[in-house]
């Protein structure tokens, strides 16, 4: 509902009712003009406006009013410290304007045969030209008129942070950003807002007593001055009493062991209320209790910071004594109400102590004994103790790692545990207590390690299978042990000799896999041990004989390729010659497309002897050979027949057209956290598929992406989105083109991401 005036010919029309809510310290503005005393009154519209109650907007005067029996109580405020300095130096002149309701009523609306409203003008001089000892005699008995005296006439304002100059005093948050105009100027206004009293004798407030029923009546005031500002408000109430009624509110109470916290949402009435009072009474058996306040001092957003939710911490001096909370509101004209009530309790018997566990050990093979501690006078607040083991310190008990979950509360000394339930001879050992209230706590681990001093039984069955070129695998029957946990092998020259370990751990396999020398034809004896968790090791096992079946023909070592360099229309090939004695020398093959193979070349070694380290080849493509696919074939041969003796090594070479390779551009888009890559496809070559590389500070060069080239544009563009900051990358490209020919790589380029 709004109000809607028209002031033409200084006649007022009223058109509907006004509801006004009161509103604390910065009050909401209703009305505005911008020249004090020098108003024209040709228009004026006034009405409730959505934007007024953003704290932005809050500039000049701002007014409320509230009827209260045979009296109208006005409180107003200025929205900076300019405008407050000004009325404190110059004064308010309050407006007031009657309407009689009988004339109103009687007449059609906007009629001209209304009578005119009665004007009264009320002169408040201002507050420091006024005799400083009422105020010190009000500061007597109310603290705001002495914060009031503070704020305006102390020549320094300073703050007393306690003993400990706590950063945490609500002073020293005020003190840190504002500067002393601004700190006055809140002080000040926290006085007017706790004492409506202390309001009227600063010049923020007034009691008009010379009202009558059956009137209305419209206010406005103003600086006694022409200060250019925002210095007006109006507020227009008739004479009956008005009683405060804030939205429904919920007061939420959390019982704990000894304490409450309480909380509620100041949201809804943070435009009605400048505090709060929280009241506490004992539950009876005939009903609730007298009320006691808790606090003297109105509880509000000055102490908690500015929020939307306010709590309270509240000690109980039982927790067998249920209780109640309710909430007290109180407006700018010192009115109370009551907001909210809690629901009644009491506190909470938590858990305050944690289970200890003094030992562990073990009665046999196959059980354990744990003993524990726990506060008897805890006892009664303890629902169960529950038993976990975890592998690790830094293992967090969970539900998976739950030995036993419900132990009496009673027990103590002695608690067996199959060990065959557990997954480890090792284990950390948690107890957890639980309260009746869901709360629990476990205690500090407990290490434990089962004393295992019996090794296990040594392996059998060994056997093994070699092969003609001295490649040798042995095996054995798994053990059936419990705590088994590998296997090591050792080798001997005989029977008696010492055994040499071949394995650098243990194996979790029953397979070991090794090459006997092809220049001898003795035997060879190899032995196997296991091993349990506990590091204990079994008697070597029997020991096997492996003959080396030397062959008549042996084949020649394998050689080694040392690179291939590819060109437009040749292949260089270079490898290491091996220094086997068996090897006579090497063929190369070639196959393109589905052809077959080809030998394209043969390098005996030469009779003397003397081998060179490296053999090199270059091969040209003959003119029939398809542009595409392109493999080899490198044979070793040895003493025997033909190649039957022989090591072969395949490599594939692609062939590559003369392309000019294009250059990338990278960009680093940290905003949408990507590098995005862009070049430029070759023109004169049909691409078939973009092959894009990456390299890091951390992985080597590998394929990124294989894309397909975008025809409608001839510039292509990726965006690598798997970056991470802070991190070097380097980017390039191989072209595959649709003849099955390959471009070069691109060079690399890089860029900080």
């Amino acid at each position: 509902m709004f109000i809607l005036f028209k002031i033409k010919s200084m006649r007022l029309f009223l058109v509907g009712v006004l509801c006004v809510l009161p509103m604390p310290c910065a009050l909401k503005a209703q009305g505005d003009d911008s020249n004090a005393g020098q108003r024209d009154f040709s228009t004026l519209t006034v009405m409730e406006d959505d934007s007024l109650q953003e704290e932005a907007a809050l500039k000049g005067l701002h007014l409320v009013g509230r009827g209260q029996d045979k009296a109208v109580l006005l409180r107003w405020a200025a929205g900076d410290y300019g405008l407050w300095m000004a009325a404190m130096q110059k004064g308010f002149v309050l407006e007031r304007y009657a309407f009689d309701t009988a004339a109103l009523h009687s007449a059609p609306a906007y009629s001209d045969s209304m009578p005119p409203p009665v004007r009264q003008l009320i002169r408040i001089p201002p507050f420091l030209g006024m005799d400083t000892s009422v105020l010190a005699d009000m500061a007597v008995n109310d603290a705001y008129a002495a914060l009031l005296g503070e704020a305006v006439f102390s020549s320094e304002i300073q703050f007393t942070l306690g003993n400990d100059g706590s950063v945490f005093s609500p002073w020293k948050a005020i003190s840190d950003k504002l500067q002393e105009k601004a700190i006055r100027f809140t002080l000040a206004n926290l006085a007017y807002d706790r004492s409506f009293p202390v309001a009227c004798l600063g010049t923020m407030g007034y009691r008009d007593t010379s009202v009558q029923p059956g009137f209305y009546y419209l206010y406005r005031v103003y600086v006694d001055s022409a200060f250019c500002g925002n210095d007006t408000a109006l507020y227009f109430s008739r004479l009956e009493n008005s009683i405060l009624v804030p939205p429904l509110q919920i007061l939420d109470a959390e019982y704990g062991d000894g304490v409450v916290e309480l909380s509620w949402s100041s949201r809804f009435d943070a435009n009605l209320l400048v505090g709060y009072f929280i009241e506490k009474a004992e539950v009876k058996t005939s009903g609730e209790g007298r009320y006691l306040r808790l606090n003297d001092v109105p509880y509000s957003a000055l102490q908690d910071g500015r929020t939307s939710r306010m709590a309270y911490r509240d000690s109980l001096f039982s927790n067998e004594q249920e209780y109640v909370y309710r909430l007290v509101g109180v407006d700018l004209f010192g009115q109370e109400v009551v907001l909210a009530k809690s629901r009644a309790g009491h506190g909470k018997d938590l858990l305050t102590a944690i289970p200890r566990i003094d030992s562990v050990y073990a009665l046999d093979s196959d059980n354990l004994a744990m003993s524990w501690s726990f506060p008897e006078e805890q006892e009664s607040r303890l629902e169960r103790m529950e038993l976990y083991a975890t592998h690790s310190p830094d293992q967090l008990p969970g539900e998976e790692h739950l030995v036993e979950g419900r132990i009496e509360k009673g027990m103590r000394h002695i608690f067996l545990i199959e060990i065959s339930d557990l997954d480890s001879y090792s284990s950390y050992f948690y107890l957890r207590a639980v309260g009746k209230h869901g709360e629990s706590c476990f205690s500090l681990p407990f290490f434990y390690q089962t004393v295992d001093s019996i090794p296990p039984e040594a392996p059998s069955g060994l056997a093994y299978v070699v092969d003609e070129h001295g490649r040798m695998q042995l095996s054995w029957r798994s053990s059936q042990e419990k705590d088994w946990s590998g296997y090591r092998v050792f080798l001997s020259n005989s029977e008696d000799g010492i055994p040499v370990q071949l394995t650098a751990s243990a194996l979790r396999d029953t397979v070991f896999f090794d090459t006997l020398s092809l220049s001898t034809a003795q035997y060879f004896y190899y032995r196997v041990t296991a091993e349990d968790k506990t590091g204990n090791i079994s008697d070597f096992s029997d020991a096997l004989a492996v003959k080396n079946l030397r062959p008549q023909k042996p084949a020649p070592a394998l050689f080694a390729l040392q690179h291939c360099r590819r060109y437009h229309d040749k292949v260089k090939l270079v490898w290491y010659n091996s220094l086997s004695p068996y090897l006579k020398g090497f063929r190369l093959y070639h196959k393109s497309g589905t052809a077959g193979w080809v030998e394209i070349a043969d390098f005996p070694l030469p009779a003397s002897g003397e081998v060179e380290d490296t053999t090199a080849f270059v091969f040209k493509y003959p003119s029939s050979v398809h542009p595409g696919l392109q493999r080899f074939n490198i044979v070793a041969y040895g003493t025997g027949e033909a190649d039957t003796a022989h090591a072969p090594y395949c490599f594939e070479a692609k062939y590559i057209p003369s392309v000019k390779m294009p250059a990338l551009e990278l960009f680093a888009d940290r905003e949408d956290r990507l590098v995005q890559v862009e070049w430029k496809n070759p023109e004169n070559k049909k691409i078939k598929r973009v092959y894009l590389y990456r390299a890091s500070e951390s992985e080597p060069l590998r394929l990124l992406v294989a894309l397909n080239p975008q025809p409608a544009s001839l510039r292509q563009v990726f965006a690598d989105r798997n970056v991470k900051m802070n991190t070097y990358y380097q980017y390039r490209l191989q072209l595959e083109f649709a003849d099955g020919s390959w471009s070069e790589y691109s060079r690399l380029h890089g860029i900080e991401y």
